[in-house]
């Protein structure tokens, strides 16, 4: 394989790993919590009365505008859930023991996706440490750092530009009909300052995010 072969592998596995972690982590503050979060994602969006249902058609989860209401339900539900996280085993007739449990299935069905998703592309591993130490604590890293995002005054989001497709085949498609563009690094913005003031102000950019684009159309 040629570096430049490697190198557009490389590229295309970044951006199948944040394509991933977008939609198990990133799309909510509370998407890591898995169907709890889910219940949790529409109670916090019902709190922006300007949103309509129509608006998620697609499987595209829609923030709620901004407010120290908002952000306040937002920050207190995520400490509250990160709080669950740390307790002893519990039934999940109690509502910790439901966040706990939607946590740990949603987590373990993030690890088996990349798991698949990645064999796919560069074959099977199994017998590599490193690989598997890799895939182990990836997801663990990336919802460590979400939910220390969550517990903010200010909004932080992570941003992945372009269409939202989560398949190779989508994508391929998607470069023919005029360009696939890789996530190398996704955006990352801020709303807000850290003491929670100024949440109508536009969203600051923390860093810049990286694309790479191909194009699989035949030119004229």
């Amino acid at each position: 394989m040629s570096p430049h072969q490697q190198s557009f592998k490389k590229q295309v596995l970044q951006d199948m790993i944040w394509g991933i972690l977008q939609q198990y982590i990133f799309t909510s503050p509370f998407r890591p919590f898995g169907e709890e979060g889910r219940k949790l994602e529409t109670a916090w969006r019902n709190l922006d009365s300007e949103i309509k249902a129509e608006e998620d058609i697609g499987g595209v989860y829609t923030w709620p505008k901004p407010s120290a209401e908002i952000e306040r339900w937002r920050y207190v539900n995520i400490t509250e859930g990160r709080a669950a996280l740390t307790q002893a085993t519990v039934s999940e007739l109690d509502p910790r023991g439901r966040l706990k449990a939607g946590f740990e299935r949603a987590i373990d069905s993030l690890k088996k996706e990349l798991t698949s998703s990645l064999e796919a592309i560069v074959g099977s591993r199994r017998d590599d440490g490193h690989y598997l130490r890799t895939l182990e604590e990836l997801p663990g890293k990336a919802v460590n750092v979400w939910l220390g995002f969550g517990i903010q005054r200010c909004r932080i989001r992570v941003v992945i530009r372009g269409p939202h497709l989560t398949s190779v085949t989508e994508k391929i498609q998607q470069a023919k009909a005029g360009g696939w563009e890789l996530v190398i690094i996704p955006e990352l913005q801020r709303i807000g300052t850290a003491k929670g003031s100024e949440l109508n102000a536009k969203p600051y950019r923390i860093s810049d995010g990286q694309l790479y684009l191909v194009s699989l159309a035949r030119r004229q």
